[in-house]
């Protein structure tokens, strides 16, 4: 007997953002969804209604699904799993910044809170893999991610401090509102706070080019993966796949 059928399925709408298998070998999915926001979903046992190209589970591949919900355990009925090409066609660079923005949702997002303003944010970055540069991407959502999230930053008023660099070489810093006594800061241009707040402000429902300049941008990525550090107190373990260097 399954545990988990003991009420009626439900429908959801989703998109992936983790793909894993646990001790058993059964996969497990952790899906942002319309309906539930952030739900782990045990898959073993489910029965496809549409065909994935190659694997099933992609990480942001649209998946909707029927699943039976008990004590917060979900598992997996029916589904219909939507794979768009560039998922199934990653290059190396795409793959890493994809990781790093699946893990950042899961770094600063609880479980169980349904938010459309995140559901929509998943489903332009998903729609921006295919034909905006990934990397500009994954900072532009991961940074209005922060901000949906509750951490909105106020580049005005964030100390920044150095802290050397990460095994492969990319700077470290640490962003936050807590005076560092002791260590020198980091002093910010009025370029780079505008081109800052730019980026929390971006619409994506436009065509418009970003303007940035190349050493903002790697700024503002070092500044992201620090912040969401001090705001989640989790280290990104994602970067050390990450090719960089100071």
């Amino acid at each position: 007997m399954n545990p988990y059928k003991d009420g009626p399925a439900q429908s959801y709408d989703g998109i992936i953002v983790r793909v894993r298998k646990n001790a058993a070998a059964m996969q497990v999915l952790t899906v942002f969804t319309v309906q539930k926001g952030l739900i782990r979903l045990f898959a073993g046992t489910a029965k496809k209604t549409g065909k994935c190209s190659g694997s099933p589970f992609f990480l942001f591949a649209e998946i909707s699904f029927e699943a039976h919900e008990k004590d917060g355990i979900y598992h997996l009925g029916e589904y219909i799993c939507h794979n768009v090409r560039v998922l199934l066609e990653l290059t190396w660079r795409t793959y890493v910044y994809t990781q790093i923005f699946a893990e950042i949702v899961l770094s600063l997002l609880p479980e169980g809170e349904a938010d459309g303003r995140i559901y929509a944010l998943l489903q332009v970055y998903r729609e921006a893999l295919g034909r905006k540069n990934v990397r500009t991407a994954t900072i532009i959502a991961g940074w209005q991610l922060v901000g949906l999230a509750g951490f909105f930053p106020d580049p005005d008023r964030l100390h920044i401090y150095r802290r050397g660099c990460y095994e492969n070489g990319m700077r470290r810093w640490y962003v936050g509102m807590n005076e560092q006594a002791g260590s020198r800061a980091e002093s910010i241009s009025p370029a780079l706070r505008k081109q800052w707040l730019d980026i929390l402000t971006y619409d994506w429902r436009t065509d418009a080019r970003l303007t940035t300049t190349a050493a903002a941008l790697q700024y503002l990525e070092e500044f992201l993966y620090a912040y969401v550090t001090e705001c989640s107190e989790k280290e990104l373990k994602s970067l050390a796949i990450l090719e960089s260097g100071c």
